[in-house]
């Protein structure tokens, strides 16, 4: 029975240090000093946070900034790359054309010599047949 009677005082004098420890606190919270002092701790609270999210701004601002000269950049060389490329297909066409002009030349001037090296043949009756004979011969030479 001992051990019943003395957890009972136990929370009896934990039950009576709460009520005595509640009434401290709200004596002290309503002093002049207490609230002075949680004012001064919640304007410093609130300071903290402006500053905190200025320093944010700055940071997104400059973040920002890198973007957009990224940007630029990449627009800048992506339209140099353009015009070199825009260049190399212009010269590689003028290289083309170079290329076909000198080879149709090139043709010509083999198609002229030919012609020059063909022996030059002139309108005869062989060449012309008259009646059907040669036409006769040259299908009786093809049967044989």
């Amino acid at each position: 029975m001992k051990t019943e009677a003395s957890d009972t005082s136990k929370a009896v004098l934990t039950f009576v240090s709460g009520i005595a420890l509640g009434i401290a606190l709200v004596k002290t919270v309503k002093s002049k000093f207490a609230r002075k002092a949680a004012v001064a701790a919640l304007a410093k609270g609130m300071q903290f946070k402006d500053d905190a999210q200025a320093a944010y701004e700055v940071i997104k601002e400059d973040a920002q900034d890198v973007v957009a000269e990224a940007k630029v950049k990449h627009i800048a060389s992506g339209a140099a790359a353009a015009e070199a490329k825009a260049k190399q297909n212009a010269a590689d066409a003028g290289a083309d054309v170079e290329t076909e002009k000198a080879a149709d030349l090139n043709a010509r001037t083999q198609s002229a010599a030919n012609e020059d090296a063909k022996p030059k043949r002139s309108p005869s009756k062989a060449s012309a047949p008259a009646g059907g004979k040669a036409t006769a011969t040259a299908s009786k030479s093809g049967s044989k």
